[in-house]
């Protein structure tokens, strides 16, 4: 997350004009690490035939990192923008194809 300053005179309700000429001052970095005992219930899941598709609002970037982290496949990727122009038997089709579902508003 992108950090900015700006100094302002008042402290009401604030305005898009206020969100210009900003000063960035640096990022807010954030790690929200898999719970415990993740990898263990992956691996049993997939010990029993079962594919584990990941549905998830955050970007394809950050979805693909965790996807390898935790052993999953993180190539097969559609965003919500793909998603939403499939056909009904697109989808079907995709949904095969596809293990991470990323960017789903």
């Amino acid at each position: 997350l992108g950090v900015a300053i700006r100094h302002i005179k008042s402290q009401g309700a604030g305005s898009r004009k206020e969100e210009t000429d900003l000063t960035f001052a640096g990022f807010l970095l954030f790690l929200d690490p898999p719970k415990d005992g993740v990898m263990e219930t992956l691996a049993a899941l997939a010990h029993r035939g079962i594919t584990v598709k990941v549905i998830s609002g955050d970007n394809r970037y950050v979805t693909a990192h965790l996807a390898d982290a935790l052993g999953l496949r993180a190539d097969r990727i559609m965003t919500g923008e793909d998603l939403s122009k499939l056909t009904k038997s697109g989808l079907f089709a995709g949904v095969q194809q596809t293990d991470l579902f990323v960017e789903i508003d």
